[in-house]
Formats: structure tokens, sequence, C-alpha cells
């Protein structure tokens, strides 16, 4: 895909916007259904990393971003960027471990509720499957629709909705080279990866935050 530009516009939707994913007119990127991928570079030059959301309604040109990916990208409604499809090097950048530190979204009284981080762990999975992530991103929303002492919780349900704000701590990378015995097995870091369906996710307490956390896919 030679460069493409889009225009910044907000996020058509609350619905879209937990999708932490950039909405856009799927006839704007012909190879959507192989590659949704991007690498956008900024009126500042700066290059960041993004997954695509394509839906009909959004206007041809424009790019929807949420208010938390424009925050930490620095992004200004109707500023014109450059697009690129963006191709993860599966050798250094297929993440094999993502640590992530949980709070609360917004600020709260201390609850005795706690979060069943295997649960999470799991539906994580579900919902950002092939997602691209960076180290240091805070624009991550996570909604759970949380049935107490029950091992069920729902992703982006809007009863009793919990929306907790993941910042990306770390991702580790296990080479191909290194599953082949064709170097160490021990495994690198990686500031922009792709998560797989196999990837171990942790979820560890942001510092001064009351969240609790409890399973086995809880960190420090």
């Amino acid at each position: 895909m030679e460069c493409n530009r889009g225009k910044v516009v907000s996020c058509p939707s609350d619905q879209m916007s937990y999708t932490n994913r950039v909405v856009v007119n799927k006839a704007d990127y012909p190879l959507y259904d192989k590659n949704r991928n991007v690498e956008i570079t900024t009126s500042r030059n700066q290059k960041y990393v993004f997954t695509l959301e394509a839906i009909d309604a959004m206007a041809r040109g424009t790019m929807g971003f949420n208010m938390p990916m424009r925050k930490w990208a620095e992004l200004s409604i109707n500023e014109v960027i450059d697009v690129r499809l963006y191709t993860f090097n599966p050798n250094t950048q297929f993440v094999s471990k993502i640590t992530l530190s949980v709070d609360y979204m917004q600020k709260t009284a201390p609850n005795s509720e706690s979060y069943d981080t295997d649960v999470m762990a799991r539906e994580f999975s579900m919902q950002f499957p092939r997602q691209a992530f960076t180290v240091g991103q805070t624009y991550l929303k996570f909604y759970f629709y949380y049935y107490p002492n029950t091992d069920i919780q729902y992703v982006f349900k809007f009863i009793d909705k919990k929306l907790l704000k993941l910042v990306v701590k770390d991702m580790e990378v296990l080479t191909l080279d290194g599953m082949k015995g064709k170097a160490p097995k021990e495994p690198q870091k990686t500031r922009i990866g792709q998560l797989l369906p196999d990837s171990q996710v942790v979820f560890e307490k942001s510092e001064e935050s009351s969240i609790i956390l409890t399973g086995q896919a809880k960190g420090k």
C-alpha cells in the first residue's frame, strides 16, 4: 500500500470507541481483509501503530480515534496524517507475554469488589486478537459486566459496567528462531507488538490504585 492520507475525527460512537481501534471506511483500505494494522505519521512527524476497524457509516477519508488514543498520539481533530500498512515481523514482534497495569478509568471510593484476572485475560485475548500494542499506551478501555461469585464477565456490556484503564507496561516476544532452537529461548523485549491468540496476558495493579485483583494472571 502506498502512503494514504486521512483526516482525524472523533470516534463515531461509544461502542466503536471501546474497540480501541481506528475507525475507517473499508473502501479506503483495499487490503483491509488481509492486513488491518497501519502506521500513521502525524503532522509533528511522530509515528504510531494502530489497528483498524471498518464500518460503512464512516465518511471516506476520515479516521476515527477515541479521546485516549488522540491524547496519547497528540492528535488534533481535523489533523491530516499519513497512513501506511504496517506488517509485523514474526521473528521480533509477535507477543508471547503482555503485562498491563490496571486502574479504574474514573477514580471512585474504595470498594471490596475483586476482579478475576484469569477471566480478564481470556476476555482480553478474545476482544483484541491480532491487535497492535505499544508499550506506554494509556488509551485502553475495558468494560466488564460482572456477576459476583460466578466465573462470568463480559466485555463491553453496559449493565453494572466497570470501566477500567489498562496501560501496556511490558511486552515479550519469543522469536521463531528461538522456538526452532537456533537462538536462546529467553524472551526478548519489544516496544511494538501484535497480540496472538496464545499470548500470555498478565495484569498488575497500578500504583496507588484501590482495585483488587485475584487469580493466576495477576502479576506483582
